[in-house]
């Protein structure tokens, strides 16, 4: 491995852990969300949030569509982006389950007849008609982290009309 694949590789490592990261605070806020709304306090805060929406009875899946229902109950509270929520999951799972050293080479030739190696690292998705897509992870980690501001802008609008109430 070249030193420049090495550099490109641990910042692909650093983008895969920001993403599982910023997830997980995204998780933690709808888990706040949740047992707010259910006026879990307490003693009782810890066993919801531990045992009942740890994520292996209640997935990040499920708490997003816990929300939604909780969402259109309550017009008072923003409205969220579903497809920008959509968005931070399948990212998410992109980055988690695609190696960070998947690559596609292209070799590029100027007017001068120049070689040179043009690397992109990727991610590769399905789409619903099966057909793969591949995506420079660079551009992916942009959109996730445009995602990822607007949901949490969301959710803390959310927190301080709870806290207020």
């Amino acid at each position: 491995m070249t030193q420049q694949e090495d550099s490109d590789t641990s910042l692909e490592s650093t983008h895969t852990g920001i993403v599982i990261e910023k997830t997980n605070l995204i998780e933690q806020k709808l888990m706040h969300i949740i047992s707010k709304y259910l006026g879990v306090h307490n003693e009782k805060k810890t066993f919801v949030q531990s045992v009942l929406l740890n994520n292996s009875l209640f997935n990040l899946s499920a708490k997003f569509i816990a929300y939604r229902h909780l969402n259109e109950l309550h017009t008072e509270w923003p409205n969220p982006t579903p497809s920008q929520f959509q968005k931070i999951l399948s990212i998410r799972n992109a980055f988690a389950h695609c190696p960070a050293n998947d690559r596609d080479w292209q070799i590029v030739t100027t007017q001068d007849n120049e070689t040179y190696n043009v690397i992109t690292q990727v991610n590769q998705s399905v789409s619903g008609s099966g057909q793969i897509i591949r995506t420079s992870r660079a551009e992916v980690y942009d959109d996730f982290m445009t995602a990822y501001e607007s949901v949490d802008r969301h959710l803390m609008e959310v927190l301080v009309l709870l806290n207020n109430s």
